[in-house]
């Protein structure tokens, strides 16, 4: 299902599950919600992305552009084991178990951010940026 709506790059979400970065070494870790939105990274390859012509937009894949930042990264991995029997641990990020198999939502998502607010938030980002 499409949503036709446009929306503000600030009030994108779409949630993941993953180990909580916000513990101490002598706690257990947990596995809690997280935006992948709330990236800095991310939401800056969106809007570059959205404010991109459609000639700049031919040469890449947006959904590698956009999210490439969750593939490979240590804080976007994790290994998972097979729970009985044979088989070897296994190593994904974020970027394998969340990004591509909801690439069509994701790239809807995209789709409708406006130029206006992606605009904004790189103005905005680069001032934070300089200080």
């Amino acid at each position: 299902m499409k949503i036709k709506d446009k929306i503000s790059i600030d009030s994108l979400y779409f949630g993941y599950k993953n180990y909580d970065s916000s513990y101490t070494s002598n706690e257990e870790r947990r596995i809690s919600t997280h935006n992948l939105f709330g990236s800095s990274r991310v939401r800056w390859s969106v809007a570059k992305w959205v404010t991109m012509s459609d000639e700049e937009k031919k040469e890449h894949d947006a959904l590698s552009w956009c999210f490439s930042d969750v593939s490979g990264r240590c804080e976007y991995e994790f290994v998972m084991f097979p729970w009985a029997g044979g088989g070897a641990p296994h190593k994904v990020d974020i970027y394998q178990m969340y990004v591509e198999p909801n690439k069509e939502l994701l790239l809807d998502i995209i789709s409708r951010v406006t130029i206006s607010s992606a605009k904004k938030y790189l103005s905005e980002e680069r001032k934070r940026r300089k200080k």
